[in-house]
């Protein structure tokens, strides 16, 4: 259940308002005993069990390397917030799948702090899978050392690997130093300009434009109101207080 309230910004009613700044709607608004903070600059984030963003940014794209025991023709590599790919002189590169957006990045649970998902890799012999996604890919992120201690790379390394053929799907466990978690976000609260919208703010994380003043994210208009509409889940709502809003009249 969505709880919202909608909230007007006007201007004189004898004044022409060229450019209505709604950043300011976002940054004015104040949600007692929680955060809304800035979205990251990448997709490569998610949120740990008690809602604080974790930002894994400065490793997207970064590659880790596995060779199977006994091989050194063959290995699996991740390109963390990319792509999952088995090499093989023999068999050419396997695509295990691709990381779409933060969503494929959730909390683990037990040892697993963090997992990825990656989907839509390779279909050959793999045209039957679930929702014929093909070849996918699931990474578990632990934060530390590897426990078989194959591994002690201070970067972080592939401790071992798993492949089910049947579904056309590999496990890899991966230990890395994860990121000191960041701010606590509001998880489930949404900020927009029409009811169900959330271009201002999306699950507590202000949208790309709004976070600071910016003339390329402001737009024209003869309107002297401006809706905003506020939601939240109906256990948080308790949460949001009364905000406060700020307009700026170009």
């Amino acid at each position: 259940m969505l709880v919202k309230r909608s909230i007007f910004a006007s201007c004189p009613l004898d004044a022409f308002c060229p450019f209505i700044i709604v950043l300011l709607a976002a940054a004015y608004i104040h949600v007692p005993a929680t955060a809304i903070v800035a979205v990251p600059s990448s997709h490569c984030y998610t949120f740990d069990s008690d809602s604080h963003l974790v930002d894994f940014t400065h490793l997207a794209g970064k590659n880790f390397e596995y060779n199977e025991e006994g091989s050194v023709t063959s290995d699996l590599v991740v390109q963390l917030c990319k792509d999952v790919q088995r090499r093989s002189q023999a068999g050419g590169f396997i695509d295990f799948g691709r990381f779409t957006n933060h969503r494929s990045f959730e909390t683990g649970s037990k040892l697993v702090d963090y997992i990825q998902r990656f989907h839509n890799g390779d279909l050959a012999k793999c045209e039957t899978t679930f929702e014929e996604m093909g070849r996918t890919a699931q990474v578990n992120i632990m934060c530390g050392r590897c426990s078989n201690k194959v591994c002690k790379d201070e970067h972080g390394c592939i401790c071992r690997v798993s492949y089910d053929e049947r579904m056309c799907r590999t496990v890899v466990e991966l230990a890395i130093p994860c990121p000191k978690r960041g701010p606590r976000v509001f998880k489930g609260f949404t900020v927009g300009f029409h009811p169900r919208s959330s271009e201002v703010v999306y699950n507590g994380l202000t949208q790309l434009g709004f976070e600071q003043l910016h003339h390329g994210f402001s737009f024209p208009s003869e309107q002297i109101h401006v809706s905003l509409y506020l939601s939240a889940m109906s256990s948080l709502a308790d949460l949001v207080g009364k905000p406060t809003i700020r307009v700026l009249i170009r």
